[in-house]
This record gives structure tokens, C-alpha cells and sequence, in this order.
């Protein structure tokens, strides 16, 4: 179908598994996150309508929200998301346990800055602060794919573009880039423990701050064909 819909998730909504949704115009998600749980592919009609978080308080991290969840196996292609650098609490892009989300040629995530959220009156931080990404489930980077200048700054902060939290979750590392992202302890890739890994292809995982490809004990990493 063609129909045009107002938002995106009424464009999931309406979606059947294996349609691709088309971003015909810049696009600033206003209500978060948005649900994606089908097999679709979301991609623009022009690399500079990009996707962005839009927040009706800007100032206050507690109210922010990841801008899209991840339940199915999803793919993103020919398309820029992220934030214009300004604080917020939470990862872009959420991969939930049991979902896989695939970044092919064109797909980027940018300029995503996390911080903690904070205990309500103080300047205590709850958890941990936000990645580009945040993978409970798998997340696979294609060549021509790219994360960059996303950073996670906040106290004992782990993995600036990516995250890869929980005994379900992994990283495939087929291609693409992961560059210009930082963080406390691996600014490129932050692979928790009994999480895994797998790098193959010729990506490159450089010029993140402290650690490119961090993996922490008992996280099991397959390289191949490298």
C-alpha cells in the first residue's frame, strides 16, 4: 500500500509483516517509543529526512523515552536516526530480548548523547545512562551501515554506541563503522557479561573513546574472516 499515515507507529499499526515503511519527510517522534513488532523494513525516501526525538521537556532526562522498541525481526536501511546531542536519558533504539534488529547499507545512528536518569529532588543517578543503541536481543551491522558521535557520559557509563545487555543478547559485526562514540569503559561496543559477540568482514570498530570493542568477562567473541 501507499497510504501515507500521520505517524509511525499508526504506519506499524497498519502494516503487515514484511511491508517496508517509507520516511517521506523528516520525521521528530513526538510519542515514545514507537512499537516496531513485525518483520518490517523502515527506510526514507531520502537520506535527509531523518529521524529524530522530540521531548516536550527538554530539561528534565527523567521524561524521556527510548524513541523506538525493537519486538520483531526488524531492518533499518537508507535511513539517519538520532538525537542533536543534547542530553537525554535513554538509548535511540531499544532491541528487546528475543528480537533482532539489522542496520543494512545506509542505516545510521548519530549524535545520540545518554545520561542517567536522576532519583526525583537529587542529583542521584538511576541505573545506568543510555547507549545509541541498547541490545537485549541481537544486533547485526551490515557493510554500509554506521554509528557514530554517540556518547554516554554519565559516572561508570559502558558503551557510547552500543550496549549488548543480558544472557539473550548479542552483537554480529558483519560491516559498517562504529566511530567517534564514547563512554566510562568501551565508547564503541560494550558487550555485558553472558552476553556475546561475533566480528567477520571488514568493518571497523575505530576511534571510539576508551575501548573500541569491549568485552567483559565470561562474554564469548567468535571472529572470523577477518
Amino acid at each position: 500500500s501507499s497510504t501515507p499515515y500521520g505517524t509511525l507507529q499508526d504506519a506499524v499499526d497498519a502494516a503487515t509483516a514484511g511491508d517496508t515503511l517509507t520516511i517521506l519527510a523528516p520525521l521528530a517522534i513526538s510519542s515514545m517509543p514507537v512499537r516496531i513488532d513485525k518483520a518490517l523494513t523502515l527506510r526514507a525516501d531520502d537520506p535527509a529526512f531523518v529521524v529524530t526525538r522530540a521531548s516536550p521537556d527538554r530539561t528534565n532526562v527523567n521524561t524521556v523515552q527510548r524513541a523506538i522498541e525493537i519486538a520483531a525481526d526488524v531492518r533499518f536501511e537508507n535511513i539517519v536516526l538520532g538525537d542533536d546531542a543534547d542530553p537525554w536519558a535513554r538509548a535511540f533504539v531499544h532491541v528487546l530480548p528475543g528480537a533482532t534488529l539489522t542496520l543494512g547499507a545506509g542505516a545510521v545512528i548519530r549524535n545520540v548523547r545518554g545520561t542517567s536518569l536522576l532519583r526525583e529532588g537529587t542529583k542521584e543517578p538511576i541505573g545506568r545512562s543510555a547507549a545509541g543503541i541498547l541490545a537485549e536481543g541481537k544486533l547485526v551491522m551490515e557493510s554500509g551501515s554506521k554509528i557514530f558521535n554517540c556518547t554516554n557520559d554519565f559516572g561508570e557509563s559502558a558503551g557510547g554506541g552500543v550496549l549488548v545487555s543480558g544472557e539473550r543478547a548479542f552483537f554480529d559485526f558483519r560491516g559498517g563503522i562504529v566511530t567517534g562514540c564514547s563512554a566510562h569503559r568501551g565508547g564503541g561496543v560494550f558487550v555485558e557479561k553472558q552476553a556475546g559477540a561475533a566480528v567477520s568482514g571488514a568493518g571497523q570498530i575505530i576511534g571510539n573513546a576508551n575501548g573500541n570493542l569491549y568485552m567483559a568477562a565470561e562474554s564469548p567473541l567468535e571472529i572470523t574472516g577477518v
